[in-house]
């Protein structure tokens, strides 16, 4: 029958099977081309379609790659970190680094960890994400103009239009073209009043004019990103002098098939839509070191660390086997300790591990340096538990889960300060650290204890009998 004390157990078994079914669970897919990943737009009947330089990318007989579910940083893995100096006040090193933030949430991008130090902001990232960080890094700053005079820009704009009633591909404007086929896109912008009487007095004095066919105003409106003009666009007669505020943007995409064509123009969308929505940087961010860091040392670092951690809990193993079999003369109850002790450990790597993996924590060197801490010190706390529960058998259970609380209340006090505090390397270890101090106080921990007690009554009424 289950008892109220078998509920950490329960508990314990919930989690490890829920972390056995996360991580068996599909991962995402990249493409691998010229030994770089790409997020595939489609796979289909042995081709893929990558985006690629701003224009879409048709491989056939694609090397799929499924990412892991276990992200490593690129300490371990290999990759890039870039610095950026932000020459400005607090506030605009902040912004800026809202901005990034936005601009990487908005184009899907996950594998990338960026921080703020002082005045420079840090980005770490694989190499293969290393073409859309230049796009990212790009100023971002959006005019509309009249005859070269600005109408309204990127700040000016309240709302920028992402469902399909408003926004999207216009398959009947694809055609062929001389790099195969070009197709166009348009989404739906609102802008303010001051931007709605800017276009209104710019207007009023232009004439109508007839352009093949179409009766338009004399002038266009221009669009530029970065002073880069994008579009250009005929002014409808009837908003002559009005304060309009609604306008639709557009652009093409070009693909060497109607497909690719659509993919291209629906990627540059998304990309104009990322920019308006995240807005231009207040202060442009300069980059002032760019490292590529090998994985080969990384690789040997946590192999090292496999191997150092599979000898440490053989060892651990053996100590307690050896200690509670002098100290308690009984090598039955001495073996059981060493195993349920070895799979409390072990489960509480995993588990860590599977958080890590479900909050998209990217484990470094320091984060495994917090793993192996809370290895070391989780030893401690069973060794006490397993003494006080052997000693005071009415009573240990009580003390074990008290003393193991008291430890998680001070010791995760402290940890959480860290986390906050800390300069951004230190919060890897500080976050593995508090997560597995959570895991062990609240799941493995009294597990053991609970699985342990339970050893013992069945070893106690054999032995009564």
């Amino acid at each position: 029958m289950i008892k109220l004390r078998d509920i950490p157990l329960i508990a314990y078994i919930v989690a490890i099977a829920f972390g056995l079914i996360y991580l068996a669970l599909p991962s995402k897919v990249y493409v691998k081309y010229n030994n770089k990943l790409y997020k595939p737009l489609e796979i289909k009947d042995h081709y893929a379609t990558i985006l690629l330089n701003n224009s879409v990318k048709t491989i056939k007989n694609p090397e799929v790659v499924y990412e892991s579910k276990i992200k490593f940083g690129i300490d371990i893995v290999g990759g890039k970190r870039v610095i950026l100096y932000v020459n400005g006040t607090k506030e605009d090193v902040d912004a800026v680094y809202t901005v990034l933030e936005a601009r990487l949430n908005s184009l899907g991008i996950s594998d990338v960890r960026i921080y703020k130090s002082g005045n420079y902001i840090i980005i770490e990232l694989p190499t293969e994400l290393e073409d859309k960080l230049k796009s990212i890094l790009r100023e971002g700053k959006f005019e509309a103009k009249i005859d070269n005079t600005t109408v309204y820009t990127g700040k000016d704009i309240i709302r920028v239009c992402l469902s399909p009633s408003c926004s999207g591909v216009d398959l009947k404007t694809c055609k062929p073209s001389k790099e195969g086929w070009v197709c166009q896109y348009r989404f739906a912008v609102w802008i303010d009043k001051d931007a709605a009487k800017r276009f209104a007095l710019l207007t009023k004095n232009l004439s109508i004019v007839e352009k093949n066919g179409t009766v338009t105003l004399n002038k266009t409106i221009d669009f530029y990103l970065d002073n880069k003009l994008i579009t250009k666009l005929n002014i409808d007669p009837s908003l002559k002098g009005k304060e309009a505020t609604v306008f639709s943007i557009t652009g093409f995409g070009v693909g060497e098939t109607k497909i690719d064509a659509i993919k291209n123009a629906y990627g540059r969308m998304k990309y104009l839509q990322t920019i308006l929505l995240s807005g231009s940087f207040p202060v442009k961010p300069e980059i002032v070191s760019e490292e590529n860091i090998i994985p080969s040392a990384g690789q040997s670092f946590l192999k090292n660390v496999l191997q150092d951690l599979a000898i440490a809990l053989i060892a651990v193993i053996a100590f307690i086997l050896v200690r509670y079999a002098l100290v308690y003369k009984d090598l039955i109850v001495s073996i059981i300790i060493a195993i349920l002790m070895g799979i409390a450990l072990l489960s509480e790597i995993f588990l860590i591990v599977v958080v890590a993996s479900l909050i998209n924590w990217v484990l470094d060197i320091a984060s495994i340096a917090g793993i192996l801490l809370t290895v070391g010190t989780g030893v401690d706390y069973l060794i006490i538990s397993t003494d006080e529960l052997l000693r005071h058998k009415k009573t240990g259970i009580k003390k074990a889960l008290q003393f193991i609380v008291r430890a998680f209340v001070t010791t995760g006090l402290a940890l959480i300060a860290l986390a906050f505090a800390a300069a951004s390397l230190m919060k890897g270890f500080a976050l593995t650290t508090l997560i597995g101090l959570i895991i062990g106080a609240f799941i493995t921990r009294p597990a053991y204890i609970r699985a342990l007690e339970r050893v013992l009554e069945f070893l106690n009424s054999h032995k009564k009998h």
